[in-house]
């Protein structure tokens, strides 16, 4: 009997534990979506220098910057269900797989890559219309009132 107690104990402290986890990444605030972004843009700007300087491998470096924001900002959208923000979001990293694989091709095809970031570029501000803003000192934020709670 005494091992059985402390098997429940166990799995009790186990759902406990697991519930202050996910308790603690199940909500992200704005100010997690401002820090993604605040990686993401100069991201984006250096995989387009890097792609007119023709240099592979600064470009592949940018490309997985964003795909890590993406990720990210993408549970932001999830946790504040924002499903048209998610789709966006999709066809941005969808975008952005896109131009790894052109990338990744034996040959740099500096107009094809030129042209596939621009496609991503316009999934980006699709969503930056929506639920971006400029603050008093040209700083991008969340927009206000376009996530309940935030």
């Amino acid at each position: 009997m005494r091992h059985y107690g402390s098997w429940v104990a166990g799995v009790v402290a186990l759902w406990v534990t697991a519930a202050v986890v996910v308790g603690a990444q199940a909500k992200m605030k704005a100010e997690d979506l401002d820090r993604i972004m605040k990686k993401d843009g100069p991201a984006q700007q250096a995989l387009v220098k890097a792609v007119i300087a023709g240099n592979v491998a600064a470009a592949k470096t940018q490309v997985a910057t964003l795909q890590a924001g993406l990720a990210e900002s993408e549970k932001f959208w999830t946790t504040n269900k924002r499903n048209d923000a998610i789709a966006i979001n999709k066809t941005v990293q969808t975008k952005l797989a896109a131009v790894a694989k052109l990338l990744d091709a034996p040959k740099f095809d500096s107009e094809a890559i030129t042209a596939a970031v621009q496609d991503m570029n316009k999934s980006c501000t699709e969503c930056h219309r929506i639920y971006r803003a400029q603050n008093d000192d040209g700083r991008y934020i969340l927009k206000p009132g376009s996530v309940p709670g935030l």
